[in-house]
């Protein structure tokens, strides 16, 4: 029974240290061709283009585009787009829900995710002054209703 438990242990460690890997920057010929074409395709006349692995097949990819902050995150299932916003633009129900549920939080980043065809806001916050101290990401609707509250990996 002890040696059932000691390996569901490590299966479980090892599960999470899979789950639980950071991000790598990679060069883009370590990128799967279908997904720097697609990229090409979408992003033309981009500065600052950095790639990373989150994965064996989930990869990012970071730029500028124009005063715009981006990003795209390829997947099997499919690409999400990212774009970061300035905080100022932090639409009022997302105010008035941090002013309830987290008033000791303080807002860090503004994006707004389009998966699928379907944005919502990707809202970071954090306790301390530092972005990495507590924190949490957020998820709301484009007309400002709660979605989801999780902490993000590490």
């Amino acid at each position: 029974m002890k040696k059932i438990f000691a390996l569901l242990a490590v299966i479980l460690a090892f599960q999470a240290g899979v789950y639980a890997q950071k991000p790598k920057t990679v060069a883009e010929q370590d990128v799967p061709e279908r997904y720097v074409k697609d990229f090409q395709r979408q992003a033309t006349d981009v500065k600052n283009v950095v790639w990373t692995s989150e994965g064996s097949d989930i990869y990012k990819v970071s730029f500028d585009n124009g005063d715009l902050k981006q990003s795209f995150r390829f997947t099997p299932k499919g690409m999400e787009t990212r774009w970061a916003v300035d905080t100022k633009y932090t639409p009022q129900a997302i105010k008035d829900t941090m002013a309830h549920k987290y008033k000791k939080y303080k807002l860090r980043e503004l994006n707004v995710l389009n998966v699928k065809n379907h944005s919502s806001y990707e809202v970071r916050i954090s306790l301390s002054k530092k972005k990495d101290k507590s924190p949490r990401v957020l998820t709301f609707e484009t007309d400002g209703k709660f979605i989801d509250d999780m902490e993000p990996l590490q």
